[in-house]
């Protein structure tokens, strides 16, 4: 062979990589290996917000006086993110979970029976979307 092919054979043939550059390449075009640096664009991630609550009647944390006829409690909400579904649920801090709550679009309302059990209760409202974000909201009572 003579000086001229042995050029030619070099550059039209197999580039001359030390070994561990050739096995990082190996492993840089598998999908599994995370050991590659990504130089594209980063997506933007939006972050999931709680919901918000839009009105209440009476005004959260107000102490709700309780007559003999009821007195009822209303919660409106919205969640800035569109896909959510939320959940709105009632209950004492004493004697549970509240089952006969009336939903609306946009939000929920009880009724607060005038019984003399509840004085001294917290009336509370949870609201929490699908991804966990949740609201507390909380009213003393006094059934006097």
């Amino acid at each position: 062979m003579t000086r001229a092919s042995r050029a030619t054979r070099r550059v039209t043939g197999k580039p001359r990589y030390p070994g561990y550059l050739r096995a990082w390449h190996a492993l840089c075009i598998l999908p599994w290996a995370s050991g590659c640096l990504y130089m594209g664009p980063l997506p933007d991630w939006e972050d999931n917000l709680p919901p918000r609550v839009l009105a209440t009647n009476p005004e959260e944390g107000e102490t709700l006086i309780v007559g003999p006829e009821g007195r009822q409690v209303m919660v409106v909400v919205d969640d800035p993110d569109e896909d959510d579904l939320v959940v709105i649920t009632w209950w004492y801090s004493l004697d549970g979970y509240i089952d006969d709550a009336t939903p609306f679009e946009g939000g929920s309302k009880v009724v607060i029976p005038g019984e003399q059990a509840l004085d001294g209760q917290t009336l509370r409202c949870l609201v929490y979307d699908d991804a966990g974000n949740d609201v507390n909201l909380a009213w003393p009572l006094e059934v006097p």
